[in-house]
């Protein structure tokens, strides 16, 4: 007998899982390309680099995004696209020895 209801849901581990596997922590030199709109992107150590999603409340806190140009920052966020790697920020702290 076959049966109607469709797939089973999604136990709540795994739902829990695909959250937490989004969910990244970066650091690298903040930077901004102009491209007819702020671009605002996080280049690591290796070179990689990965688009910002900033709210403006959030950026404000710090002064503004030319603020952050070329500093040394951290961010928590969630990824939102892997190819290219784009990130939404819910935090940002400044690294140590920036001026």
């Amino acid at each position: 007998m076959e049966s109607c209801a469709g797939p089973a849901p999604a136990s709540p581990a795994a739902v829990v899982t695909a959250e937490a596997e989004q969910q990244v922590s970066l650091s690298g030199l903040f930077n901004i390309i102009w491209n007819g709109e702020p671009r605002f992107m996080l280049v690591d150590e290796r070179g990689r680099a990965v688009r910002l999603i900033i709210d403006e409340p959030l950026l404000k806190r710090f002064g503004g995004a030319q603020a952050l140009v070329q500093k040394y920052i951290t961010v928590a966020g969630k990824r939102v696209s892997q190819t290219p790697e784009i990130v939404e920020v819910l935090a940002i702290e400044i690294g140590r020895g920036n001026r």
